[in-house]
């Protein structure tokens, strides 16, 4: 029973100095594993500290492209909104400084169709039609409201592509994050350079896709204000043009009584004393 001990501990012993090796070399090869991640990483960021920007940007990879198209549109979008925005303020500015105070009704429409083709000219001529067709002014606040409410769902429609610009620009740095990802993790080797590429391509297009939306947004948003300002001011000259024609309205119903009263005088008649006999022998005053 000893002697089996003593064979089975040798044999133990044995197959310990057997493994040990392996398990040695086993270790040294997951330090230098992680030696190789830890240099990875050093140099990723002591690469970001020392890059340029555009060194930066491309280590995006392929998804810088399509991040910096979507800026592209979308910043072309904004521009031109904006500068139709300029553009309609300079044309209403001689309408904004027009005073209604003492025009009549044929003053107000000649400068009304002088003027160019604007956001304040298009209202107010419409006013114009409303009030002479139906010779009253109690449509027109409707008029003011139906076109503001027009003019901001076309608003509405050019600030929801700038918002879905907006959104892609975010979903397009999520994918390259989640394809540096797979770059990281498919090689299935902790290799410097494959490190390197993999979370470059992550972090970057991340932090692109980011920047490009949270810019979208801040220009929409700017524009969006701007433009409101636009129709407020656009709406409160509409308002006094509007108080105008009730105030001519209202003349024009009392110059058209009066002319109506003068026109056709009421009938009245004249009595004059006469002496009836009522076959009594009595007379009475007619």
């Amino acid at each position: 029973m000893t002697n089996k001990k003593y064979v089975a501990a040798v044999l133990a012993l044995g197959s310990f100095f057997t493994s040990l090796p392996s398990i040695v070399l086993a270790q040294a090869t997951n330090q230098n594993a992680a030696a190789n991640v830890t240099e990875g990483l050093q140099g990723l960021t002591g690469g970001i500290a020392e890059a340029s920007l555009w060194d930066l940007i491309g280590q995006a990879g392929i998804m810088q492209y399509p991040i910096f198209a979507v800026l592209i549109i979308g910043l072309l979008l904004i521009s031109y909104k904006v500068f139709e925005l300029f553009s309609d303020k300079r044309l209403t500015r001689s309408l904004q400084q027009l005073s209604f105070e003492r025009l009549a009704i044929k003053d107000i429409r000649k400068r009304v169709s002088n003027e160019p083709d604007h956001m304040l000219s298009r209202l107010m001529a419409k006013l114009l039609n409303v009030f002479i067709t139906n010779r009253n002014a109690d449509y027109l606040h409707d008029e003011i409201s139906n076109y503001y409410s027009n003019e901001q769902n076309k608003y509405n429609t050019f600030k929801n592509r700038i918002d879905f610009l907006s959104d892609t620009a975010g979903a397009l740095g999520l994918l390259g994050t989640v394809w540096g990802m797979f770059i990281v993790f498919s090689s299935g080797a902790l290799e410097k350079d494959v490190i390197l590429a993999g979370m470059g391509l992550a972090l970057m297009s991340t932090l692109l896709g980011l920047v490009v939306s949270i810019t979208l947004n801040f220009f929409s948003t700017v524009t969006e204000g701007y433009f409101a300002r636009h129709l407020e001011r656009i709406s409160t000259k509409a308002d006094e043009l509007r108080f105008r024609l009730i105030e001519l309205g209202e003349n024009s119903r009392g110059l058209d009584f009066a002319q109506a009263a003068g026109n056709k005088p009421v009938a009245t008649r004249s009595y004059q004393e006469e002496d009836i006999d009522d076959g009594m022998g009595q007379k009475k005053k007619t």
